[in-house]
């Protein structure tokens, strides 16, 4: 029986893994009974892959008509994805992609410039909107390196500008392995800045998950003496208003540097050898990629002295900027200058502190840093700001859409930040979420989630709730991402339906006035009037017809079968607008498929991080109201039960 491609990739993968373990390594499990579970599951997948009336199947039946049939697979079911990749082939010449002087030469911006950033194919989906972002601002002096086969393959049948580092280019599967032994890929940055130096051109290194929405080509021509310019992980801005695109006061930063966005003159030639030695002297992948970061700080610090200068207050690591923000670095050979955040934006000054929008500034990049969730969490924040190219089929979603008005009382407006308060908050919406998540999942709608409110800042150590160095409201409720409140990764792993019942698609707060979204689709709404409570299926407390134009009522405490029936009208309707979610599902008829559903949603919720007690983390439950009596183990997360009072 011959395998899939994709399962050759899987069976490469696992024996990269094996030939890679370490002899004393006996911590971690056996990888050669890994690599024969994983056949087994290979040629069960094979054969249910459909070749017609005479497959793998019909065989198997054939010679042992004796056996019972076997027990039908689990339906493993996660969120669609609208980016698919089209299948490898392996036909692309890779000598034909080399970053070499010829490629750079073809693709350079004025003043010698060129803007690479880099990618796996795991990274895909972030690569297409990281090229499609640059397209749309007209910047076509940069080049995409892929990290592995697959994602060469990709770009070049997308028309994108790629390249590969001058060596041999693994395929995906053996990419991971090397990865999933080191924890770490290798150290781009310091590999392509070092080749860079030596074509003698100036490039802009940017890390993938950022997002470019202006042409920064003017911004740096504006400081022609810099050798060196950074972004950095700074909470703060060091201007206000009126100078929000001068670079940062050094003196005045909160944060580390960022390498996700840097930009290297030729000047700084010397510093990024030394910068590559030092990395590379690292015995493992892993740690170089560790060692990059701390090595570039640590290099550039070296031999400049606190308080030189002349000026009154230059009392930090960096001694005295130049009028026009940059200090001397390096030995004091190189001109250092840390870009602006209010431009230049992290993922906290964004994505958290709206930093952008209160300065009136047009960011030029936004990194997506400081988020809690890995890639997808990333991939959600940048569709929530409108900063994701999702294609068409996103926006037409078959089953349609609910929203609905989020209730915030009155006593959580207008306070003061507090650990106390946020829990609270938190613990009201997700009482909403949870009736709108049934609500979804029984009309087979994808739900477009509310605005979510918090009254605390997420950090990964103690806090309370407002982050030292940063210009965070002091009054709150503020508007908050997702990950602050919500696990996107659980939320979007697939799941066998028959335990956990059907999948819940969602959407971010923003799509509804996402531009991509069909005009037919925007105009197909109605809004549901939440009243009253229900009485045998029927209504108390609520009008018979619509309460106004384009307005249907219907009463609280509806259970699924109900919800259905009366709602039927309007199952062509794309946009359910509901007024409320206070109290309005009043649950599952069936049993099972109550515990199906709480068993799903359960892993939706996350945590917060964190009190100066013990423990620290507070976990989130969406079912924190209700009356524990029944155990069910989930079996996704240790120790993890839920508890449902059984009607």
């Amino acid at each position: 029986m011959s395998l899939l491609r994709k399962d050759l990739h899987k069976v490469e993968q696992i024996l990269g893994g094996f030939a890679a373990r370490s002899p004393q390594d006996e911590s971690r499990p056996s990888l050669l009974t890994e690599f024969l579970n994983e056949v087994d599951d290979l040629r069960v997948l094979n054969a249910n892959v459909s070749h017609g009336d005479a497959g793998v199947g019909a065989s198997r039946e054939q010679t042992a008509t004796s056996s019972p049939p076997p027990a039908p697979p689990p339906k493993i079911v996660g969120p669609s994805e609208y980016t698919v990749a089209k299948p490898f082939t392996g036909a692309v010449r890779e000598a034909d992609y080399a970053l070499n002087r010829a490629l750079v030469q073809r693709n350079l911006c004025p003043r010698n410039t060129i803007i690479i950033t880099w990618a796996t194919f795991d990274q895909y989906q972030f690569a297409l909107n990281w090229d499609a972002h640059m397209r749309s601002i007209q910047l076509g002096c940069y080049l995409v390196l892929a990290l592995d086969k697959e994602l060469l393959e990709q770009l070049i049948l997308e028309n994108i500008p790629a390249c590969i580092m001058p060596r041999m280019l693994p395929t995906a599967a053996v990419r991971r392995a090397r990865e999933a032994q080191y924890e770490k890929g290798v150290a781009h940055e310091v590999n392509i800045a070092h080749l860079m130096m030596r074509l003698g051109v100036t490039v802009l290194l940017s890390h993938v998950d950022a997002v470019w929405l202006r042409n920064p080509m003017p911004f740096f021509a504006a400081y022609p003496e810099a050798d060196i310019l950074t972004s950095s992980d700074s909470r703060r801005a060091t201007h206000g208003m009126k100078q929000a695109e001068r670079l940062e006061d050094p003196r005045r930063v909160q944060g580390s540097f960022n390498i996700g966005v840097l930009l290297l003159r030729p000047s700084a030639a010397r510093f990024v050898t030394e910068w590559y030695n030092s990395v590379h002297r690292e015995a493992s992948p892993r740690g170089r990629a560790d060692h990059q970061q701390k090595m570039f700080y640590e290099l550039l610090r070296r031999g400049v002295r606190s308080g030189e200068g002349t000026l009154r207050g230059c009392t930090t690591v960096w001694g005295c900027p130049s009028v026009r923000g940059l200090v001397r670095a390096y030995d004091r050979t190189l001109a250092l200058g840390i870009l602006p955040v209010s431009v230049f934006g992290n993922g906290h000054t964004f994505f958290v502190q709206n930093l952008s929008h209160r300065l009136h500034a047009h960011p030029y990049v936004v990194h997506a840093t400081y988020q809690f969730g890995g890639s997808l969490a990333r991939r959600h924040r940048m569709r929530d700001g409108l900063l994701w190219k999702d294609p068409a089929a996103y926006y037409r979603h078959p089953g349609g859409y609910i929203t609905f008005d989020p209730h915030i009382p009155q006593s959580y407006l207008h306070r003061r930040v507090g650990v106390e308060l946020h829990i609270a908050l938190v613990k009201h919406q997700l009482q909403q979420l949870r009736g709108a998540l049934a609500v979804a999942q029984v009309l087979g709608r994808a739900l477009v989630l509310p605005p979510l409110r918090c009254a605390a800042d997420r950090w990964w150590s103690p806090h309370d709730g407002r982050l030292p160095g940063t210009d965070f409201p002091r009054f709150v409720p503020f508007v908050c991402p997702m990950d602050h409140v919500l696990d996107v990764a659980a939320w979007l792993k697939p799941r066998d339906e028959h335990r956990y019942g059907p999948h819940i698609e969602f959407r971010a707060a923003s799509f509804l006035s996402h531009p991509q979204l069909p005009s037919a689709t925007r105009t197909s709404r109605v809004k549901i009037a939440v009243c009253g409570s229900s009485t045998r299926g029927g209504s108390r407390g609520c009008p018979a017809k619509a309460t106004d134009l384009g307005q249907v009522a219907v009463a609280k405490g509806l259970t699924d079968k109900q919800l259905q029936t009366a709602l039927e009208p309007h199952a062509a309707v794309k946009i359910l607008d509901f007024s409320s979610m206070v109290g309005f599902f009043g649950g599952f008829e069936d049993h099972e498929t109550d515990v199906k559903f709480r068993r799903r949603i359960q892993e939706y919720a996350s945590e917060w991080c964190c009190k100066y007690a013990t423990p620290g983390h507070i976990p989130f439950d969406f079912f924190w109201d209700e009356v524990r009596t029944t155990r069910i183990t989930t079996g996704a997360r240790t120790g993890q039960q839920i508890n449902v009072a059984r009607k």
